[in-house]
């Protein structure tokens, strides 16, 4: 049990530090993007919403997780969500 414990927590480091980073190569770029996609106009929109929803989203999820699904399900589906959204953006630009 103390080795599977030990796994789940290496993984969710792991998984921990991927998330900053994709959000480290893409707030950094999303700029650029934006622009290149002639949505310059709304840079300031999609930044602010971007810590608006930074703030509210993991209270929601949250709860959600508490009540319904497991929280690694949870963070999973999170994750997996962003991955396809991700790249169908990447797909159209």
């Amino acid at each position: 049990m103390e080795n599977n414990n030990l796994k789940l927590k290496v993984r969710l480091l792991v998984m921990n530090f991927l998330q900053f980073a994709v959000w480290g190569a893409y707030l950094t770029s999303m700029g650029s993007y934006l622009v290149n996609v002639g949505l310059a106009e709304n840079i300031s929109w999609f930044y602010a919403i971007q810590g608006i929803v930074s703030i509210f989203m993991p209270a929601l999820i949250g709860i959600i997780s508490d009540r319904w699904i497991p929280a690694q399900r949870m963070l999973g589906l999170c994750h997996f969500l962003a991955a396809v959204f991700m790249g169908g953006l990447h797909s159209t630009g």
